[in-house]
């Protein structure tokens, strides 16, 4: 089994291949087994682990090698590749295609910082509330080119998960959020960089309605 490992710097990206120890398996293993789907990731399920714990992989506690292993338990390694980006300082395993799923690491640790994926099962922001309550923050911003500002996004943050769940783009100068939007990106962090990324955020819930984006 490969894993691609990707090294990006002043915007020229090379691969290299490597082979990870101990993942060599059969033709006959790799057909008997199929990449394990997402489904709700234990967002809702906690199987095999609950929020901000995604496949065993905790940001913060897990060991790049940790996680690995775990990506190769869940039998998808062989869908994701290795990045590095020397020059924002970044790196990480991103699986595709067929999984959404983007695990980064700490810059000076050999440690899990955060997990970013997408769910098999739709999750809508009625289904969160309904189970988890109110968000504690909400971020709201606009995308595009700075002259041409339309489209927006939204995100929702859970201080007790350190969750932030993004919500897709609208074509709007404001966000309309109702109960019937489906999550388009769940997110965990370890506690100090959610405490680092959420003291940002400090627009605070108000319901189902139109937010503005931030202005700061």
């Amino acid at each position: 089994m490969e894993i691609s490992i990707w090294v990006t710097k002043m915007t020229v990206p090379v691969m290299f291949m490597v082979l990870l120890p101990g993942c060599a398996k059969s033709a006959h293993e790799e057909q008997a087994r199929e990449p394990q789907s997402i489904e709700d990731g234990g967002f809702f399920s906690s199987e095999p682990c609950g929020p901000p714990c995604f496949w065993n992989i905790v940001p913060g506690i897990t060991t790049i090698d940790q996680a690995i292993d775990e990506l190769e338990a869940h039998n998808v390694a062989d869908l994701c590749a290795q990045y590095r980006n020397e020059e924002a300082g970044t790196r990480g395993v991103t699986c595709w295609p067929g999984l959404e799923l983007t695990i980064s690491f700490q810059s000076d640790k050999d440690v899990v910082d955060g997990i970013g994926y997408s769910v098999s099962e739709p999750i809508t922001v009625g289904d969160v509330i309904d189970f988890y309550g109110e968000p504690d923050a909400v971020f709201v911003e606009y995308t595009g080119l700075p002259h041409d500002y339309y489209n927006t996004v939204m995100m929702l943050y859970y201080d007790d998960i350190y969750t932030r769940l993004l919500l897709p783009e609208q074509e709007s100068g404001v966000f309309n959020i109702s109960s019937s939007i489906v999550i388009a990106n769940i997110a965990y962090f370890g506690k100090d960089s959610y405490r680092r990324t959420r003291q940002r955020y400090h627009a605070i819930w108000n319901g189902y309605g139109q937010y503005a984006p931030d202005s700061s």
